[in-house]
């Protein structure tokens, strides 16, 4: 027991320099073309040789200390041996005990000695998967901020509202919103402009509910973002985000990733509104071309196209585009716009842009300014 309390601390060692590899290599694969732009395979394939030896260092010592106990288990039934063979002996000499009599002793010690050695070699086992489990429930055991209290279905029009909302990021303290208040109306449009750091990105975060305002509150359709059911608000929501996240599957299922069974039909038609179904009829495999990692076989700008698609699929009540047009040159950034002005018009839309061009088409602009660590309309 006293070896098994050992293994269990020297596998947690163990697995988290497994999991700092599986990182490393993960980020490696993930940027490497950023690796390749900046010449630094050498400095990648020094850090992982380190890495490497840390865990063979930290695995060895795990695997001496399993060697230890098997070896202090060989060690006690050959040594009950031994016992039984020197007393037994004295005995039989003294004509005390027979032959026979310590025969059955080498048999039941044998016969018992097996199973309680193998309570201590489960104890070992348990104790590496208790390791493991320890691991697990850090994730399993975190709790979200995010609290559901709302389970009914029921429309979004679609009316939002945010009443003197401010926000502090509780990591590094920096006031994100400043008492910012704005209405749109079921169907109207709004521009989001501003300097980078001026809050942008947290008003999207905020309507789509993934992070709550520390101060004010929100509303969608005259209730307070908090008592809406969030699972249904969000099947509302078309969300392109400022970082165009694809998986790794073909273009046909990311862009219809956001409902229930698509067809194709419809997946081209969105395709088209988001002016790449012309890039896409040009790969070998068209639509079942698969994207690779992150959609790293596509341009930056098919990428977001695509995201676009995948918002617009769902024809959402409210559409939020967190800097979604950055990587498309101006004709292309045209091109959507004329495209889903029908879908923009018939959705509450926010357009979180650094272009006038993109803000051009909102009913009304919102200019967010950073003042001391706070952003303010």
């Amino acid at each position: 027991y006293k070896v098994s309390s050992i293994i269990n601390k020297k596998s947690k060692i163990m697995q988290k320099s497994q999991s700092a590899i599986s990182t490393f290599v993960q980020d490696s694969f993930s940027g490497i073309r950023v690796v390749k732009f900046f010449a630094r395979e050498k400095y990648i394939e020094k850090n992982y040789g380190i890495k490497v030896k840390d865990y063979q260092d930290k695995a060895l010592d795990l695997a001496k200390t399993e060697a230890y106990f098997f070896t202090i288990i060989l060690f006690v039934i050959g040594l009950l041996n031994v016992v039984i063979l020197l007393i037994g002996g004295q005995k039989y000499m003294n004509n005390e005990l027979s032959v026979g009599k310590i025969a059955d002793f080498f048999m039941y010690i044998n016969i018992l000695i097996w199973p309680f050695s193998m309570v201590g070699w489960v104890t070992s086992v348990n104790q590496r998967a208790d390791a493991s489990m320890a691991r697990i429930n850090e994730f399993l055991d975190m709790k979200s901020d995010i609290i559901n209290t709302n389970h009914d279905n029921y429309p979004i029009k679609g009316d939002i509202e945010f009443r003197n909302v401010s926000y502090v990021y509780p990591n590094t303290g920096i006031k994100a919103l400043d008492n910012l208040s704005f209405t749109i109306e079921a169907g109207q449009s709004l521009a989001i402009m501003g300097k980078t750091g001026s809050g942008k990105s947290t008003v999207a975060l905020l309507l789509c509910r993934l992070i709550d305002p520390t101060e004010g509150e929100i509303l969608i359709d005259g209730k307070n973002l908090k008592e809406h059911n969030l699972e249904n608000y969000r099947r509302h929501i078309g969300y392109i985000p400022q970082e165009s996240f694809l998986f790794s599957d073909t273009i046909e299922q990311n862009i219809g990733f956001a409902i229930d069974n698509p067809t194709l039909k419809k997946v081209e038609e969105y395709a088209k509104k988001a002016d790449v179904h012309k890039n896409i009829v040009e790969f070998k495999d068209q639509y079942k071309t698969m994207v690779g990692e992150r959609g790293v076989m596509l341009s930056g700008g098919q990428k977001q196209r695509i995201c676009i698609a995948r918002a617009l699929i769902k024809e959402p009540k409210i559409l939020i585009f967190d800097d979604s047009l950055s990587a498309l040159d101006t004709e292309t950034e045209e091109n959507i716009l004329q495209n889903i002005e029908n879908e923009i018009q018939k959705s509450s839309s926010i357009i979180i842009t650094h272009r006038e061009s993109s803000a051009k088409r909102a009913d009304k602009i919102l200019n967010l300014t950073k003042v001391e660590n706070s952003a303010s309309a």
